[in-house]
């Protein structure tokens, strides 16, 4: 339990009194209490004075140590679904479930930031240049699911599958725990709808500057939209389609042709209209329903991860999505029962977990075999 004394201050202001007021009403001098603001605990007489004259617990000037090594901030909903006090507590208490595993790992990836930069267009579009770049995307090429794992792997963000509860209606949400990044992800989102919202969550993970639980900054939220629509479609493939579709007077033809790039590179089309909107004012497109056809091609996340009952796919699956939790899950690998591996990677029924824990066993002595062979 951590001493919270600067609590203190806030029960002076409700009651209207002054530090020295209440030094005289608990029989102790100015300087003590001073002293517990600042952080030290009171004696056990004192605690309970103090504890009884603001008719307070003393649980109410403690907090539960386990709450500073989680920070899950505000996080973006579906459509029009609101993030509630009780969304917020079901999803600390997903983040929750995953702390002893954390903080018994002492690896520490490097995780690169960007602090104190202005939210402006410039820095928009060099931070996704930088981000684009520790993947090795041309200027031409837009991001897919796979690269997008790529490039949370890359900056060391460990990345949790799981299926979200009812009321928590968000493809995915950053987090910390026990300082490591950490990003869960809904397994029951389609692969296009996830590149989008887990780019503008990784924005809020590598910037450094961690906002408050609960707290929504509009213009932060508009910069992280800004940089995940530039790190997925660099202004070079949003000007080929644009000047060729240009020619095509028949919207029907105009659709198609985006439809077509956005199978072929693994994306919707939502995001195509959206940037070429911006740097053409006048254009309007309704992509709406082609993106909805699109869709129906392409897998949810879970069903990739789960596409196989083979135990050595999911692992193999697994770790071409989640290595950095690959790593921290063998790392502990023999303090692991299977039914902890199997509520960690979203076992379903059909996959053995037995064979799950033997699979990263063998991994694991792989790596131990490499290790010992440099």
């Amino acid at each position: 339990m951590k001493w919270q004394g600067e609590k203190i201050r806030e029960f002076l202001k409700e009651k209207k009194i002054t530090q020295k007021e209440l030094a005289d009403k608990l029989k102790v001098t100015r300087p003590t209490v001073s002293d517990w603001i600042k952080g030290k605990i009171p004696k056990g007489k004192d605690l309970l004075a103090l504890c009884q004259y603001f008719d307070i617990r003393p649980n109410d000037l403690f907090i539960d140590d386990t709450e500073t090594l989680i920070t899950v901030p505000q996080h973006r909903m579906r459509r029009n679904a609101k993030l509630t006090d009780e969304v917020n507590q079901l999803s600390y208490k997903l983040a929750h479930e995953y702390l002893g595993v954390f903080r018994n790992y002492q690896h520490s990836l490097l995780v690169q930031t960007f602090r104190d930069q202005d939210l402006t267009y410039e820095n928009a579009k060099q931070l996704a240049y930088e981000l684009r770049q520790l993947i090795n995307l041309d200027d031409k090429t837009p991001i897919n699911y796979e690269l997008t794992f790529d490039l949370l792997n890359k900056l060391g963000v460990f990345v949790i599958f799981s299926k979200f509860p009812v009321k928590i209606k968000s493809y995915a949400f950053n987090c910390e725990i026990s300082n490591k990044k950490v990003m869960f992800v809904n397994i029951e989102n389609n692969v296009l709808d996830l590149i989008f919202q887990l780019l503008h969550e990784v924005i809020h993970l590598v910037k450094g500057d961690r906002p408050l639980r609960g707290y929504y900054d509009e213009v932060e939220e508009k910069y992280c939209d800004l940089v995940a629509s530039y790190i997925q479609f660099p202004d070079n493939y949003i000007n080929l389609i644009y000047d060729t579709i240009i020619e095509f007077k028949n919207e029907g033809r105009r659709i198609n042709f985006i439809k077509r790039y956005s199978s072929e590179y693994g994306h919707a089309g939502f995001g195509v209209v959206k940037r070429i909107k911006e740097k053409h004012p006048d254009f309007s497109l309704n992509i709406a329903p082609a993106d909805e056809n699109l869709k129906k091609g392409f897998p949810t996340i879970g069903e990739i991860i789960h596409a196989s009952k083979n135990a050595r796919d999911f692992v193999n699956v697994y770790q071409r999505l989640s290595p950095n939790l690959i790593d921290l899950i063998t790392y502990q690998l023999d303090g692991l029962s299977t039914r902890k591996i199997a509520e960690m990677l979203n076992i379903e029924s059909n996959i053995d977990a037995i064979s799950v824990w033997n699979e990263l066993n063998i991994l694991r002595k792989q790596r131990g075999a490499g290790a010992n062979t440099m």
